[in-house]
């Protein structure tokens, strides 16, 4: 899926789990002059960098 055919609350979610993986360690996947985060997180969405999938309960 891409950032623009989600909703906010599943772009925030995303974005969330994404810093988090940033603040364990995880390198970004983009070069850009954002420190903290979140706002590199936000970066990666709208650049198309992050990948999911969403799942339906069973």
């Amino acid at each position: 899926m891409r950032a623009k055919e989600t909703n906010r609350y599943t772009s925030i979610v995303i974005v969330a789990k994404r810093a988090r993986q940033i603040i364990d360690g995880v390198p970004p996947v983009i070069e850009g002059t954002a420190t903290k985060p979140v706002t590199i997180a936000i970066e990666e969405l709208e650049a198309g960098k992050i990948h999911w999938s969403h799942i339906k309960p069973v």
